[in-house]
């Protein structure tokens, strides 16, 4: 099952810091929480003024998220992020790192810009700027993204 993932988060500080996380898997079924556990005052200015503003809840602990977003995956995912370095590391992070990743988990996300380039595709979908740096609104986009790769 293909699950298109995104978030948002303050990299100010080692580690960075998880504030919220969106999925989105092809059945168009949907996952979205913001970390409750994450200190807002302390994120960078553009975070404040770009991200914050959107989040809007639901919120939840670390573990709360890990465990709810391992029952939305389900058991044989195929992960797919936008220049999702930052994604795929926090994710791993919600399980004590890339070796603790749930059972049949790949230990690897694919990189919808990275196969865009491979494809020698160079347009994408539009996207309203009042629903960037929103995760499940980019996890959205993530999949039409996806989508107009596939385009006949």
């Amino acid at each position: 099952m293909k699950i298109f993932v995104d978030s948002e988060f303050d990299d100010r500080d080692n580690p960075p810091v998880l504030l919220s996380l969106g999925a989105v898997n092809e059945d168009g079924d949907e996952f979205y929480m913001e970390n409750a556990d994450a200190d807002l005052t302390l994120v960078s200015p553009w975070v404040w003024q770009n991200v914050v503003p959107k989040l809007t809840g639901p919120m939840a602990s670390i573990g709360r998220i890990a465990n709810e977003f391992r029952s939305f995956v389900g058991h044989k995912p195929e992960f797919w992020a936008y220049y999702g370095t930052y994604d795929w590391y926090l994710i791993c992070q919600l399980y004590g790192g890339f070796r603790n990743l749930p059972g049949p988990w790949p230990k690897y996300y694919n990189d919808l810009a990275a196969y865009a380039n491979q494809l020698k595709v160079h347009t994408h979908p539009g996207q309203d700027a009042d629903e960037e740096h929103h995760a499940l609104h980019d996890a959205r986009w993530n999949q039409r993204y996806y989508l107009h790769l596939h385009r006949p």
